[in-house]
């Protein structure tokens, strides 16, 4: 049970999931059924029908969930990615990725995000470009 102001990661993680499903069914209904992205959820909403019929993006999804993927903890103090944003001089998803890696003894990250190079302790992997 949550106390009052509180939200549970899991539930963030659901979030994160649906937002991956609901691009997945935009591209897949996109491509399937010839309309412009930005109108799939209309079209969607008026042709409910067509919904069953999309099979890639269930698929995307169930592959994603089979992985055994761990979903680390954010920090239960925002205030520690506030600090961060500050220190490190970082936009906030930023600050929140820096803040997940130090709560979880982290000190790798692959990206291509040269703002994470500024912060002492992490060692930034660049892909070859």
């Amino acid at each position: 049970m949550s106390r009052k102001g509180q939200i549970h990661t899991s539930m963030l993680i659901y979030f994160f999931l649906l937002q991956v499903l609901f691009k997945l069914i935009q591209a897949e209904a996109s491509v399937t059924f010839k309309i412009p992205l930005h109108a799939t959820v209309q079209f969607l909403k008026k042709n409910p029908d067509k919904i069953p019929e999309l099979t890639k993006c269930w698929n995307a999804l169930e592959k994603i969930l089979s992985l055994n993927i761990t979903i680390l903890d954010a920090p239960k103090d925002f205030r520690f990615v506030m600090n961060n944003c500050k220190e490190y001089k970082l936009m906030t998803r930023d600050a929140l990725h820096v803040s997940v890696m130090k709560s979880n003894g982290i000190t790798h990250i692959a990206t291509g995000d040269e703002d994470f190079k500024g912060v002492p302790g992490i060692k930034v992997w660049t892909p070859i470009r």
